[in-house]
This record gives C-alpha cells, sequence and structure tokens, in this order.
C-alpha cells in the first residue's frame, strides 16, 4: 500500500501544480481530478478508479481541502444525475 500511497500522493501533486483549488473553476478542478482516475481510486480501472483501498480516497480528499478545495459532486462533470 505504501507504494499505492506514493502513486496517488504524486497523481495529486500533479493535480495541484496544474489547478489552485483556492481559483480555479470548480468544474475544471474537478474534471482534471476524474480525468487523473482520482475521484474514486478504488472503483476499478476501466469504471474511471484505479483498484486500489478505499482509505486511499481519504489522501486525496484530505489533500485537496488542505489545498483549498470545496468538496465537489462524487460524479463525473458531464454525467447526468441518475434518479430511481
Amino acid at each position: 500500500m505504501a507504494d499505492d500511497a506514493s502513486t496517488i500522493s504524486a497523481l495529486v501533486d500533479q493535480l495541484l501544480d496544474e489547478f489552485d483549488p483556492r481559483t480555479a473553476p470548480p468544474v475544471e478542478l474537478r474534471g482534471r481530478q476524474f480525468d487523473l482516475r482520482l475521484a474514486w481510486v478504488s472503483f476499478p480501472e476501466g469504471s474511471r478508479g484505479r483498484g486500489l483501498p478505499p482509505g486511499l480516497q481519504r489522501l486525496v480528499d484530505d489533500r485537496l481541502a488542505a489545498a483549498g478545495a470545496t468538496p465537489g459532486p462524487r460524479q463525473s462533470p458531464g454525467d447526468e444525475l441518475l434518479t430511481w
């Protein structure tokens, strides 16, 4: 898991290098988060995830929050909400 945490941390670094969460449009920041497969790290690869332990999502979320990101929707930008 240490290697997985390092990989996730490096990807979050990349995201934060590309966007300042305090000033970036939230939809652009979230879109890039989804592009980097950092929105649902525990989802299987091929399903917008990385197939990693769910606890690593907290690493992503905590780092983004510490950088000033506001919590966003848990759906990919552009996806329609599903109603049941």
